[in-house]
């Protein structure tokens, strides 16, 4: 694939500008991020954390990313698939060929 940005697959039309708001804000997001444990609140030293509002936000960047990446090695949505659309962390489509060739 080399190098090709998310922003580039999920086909954005974001200026330069734009862009690096949203890297900067990402970046901020994962460096302050809090989780809680009964009444005590932690610093999270590494990751993202589990229901962070920017958790979201990444799992919807990596699912439009993943997706348009695998529609890109097939060549293009097949015939059969009459639709699909993403919403969150979930993916739903309407196929309408037989299950040898879904698989």
């Amino acid at each position: 694939i080399g190098e090709i940005s998310t922003i580039e697959v999920c086909e954005c039309k974001w200026t330069e500008n734009e862009v690096e708001w949203l890297l900067d804000l990402v970046k901020i997001s994962i460096k302050n991020g809090f989780g809680r444990y009964g009444q005590n609140w932690f610093k999270i030293v590494k990751g993202i954390p589990t229901g962070g509002s920017i958790s979201v936000c990444l799992a919807n960047i990596t699912v439009a990313y993943c997706l348009k990446m695998v529609i890109s090695q097939l060549g293009g949505l097949p015939p059969e698939m009459m639709g699909f659309c993403s919403f969150v962390d979930d993916i739903g489509g309407c196929w309408q060929g037989d299950q040898d060739k879904f698989k």
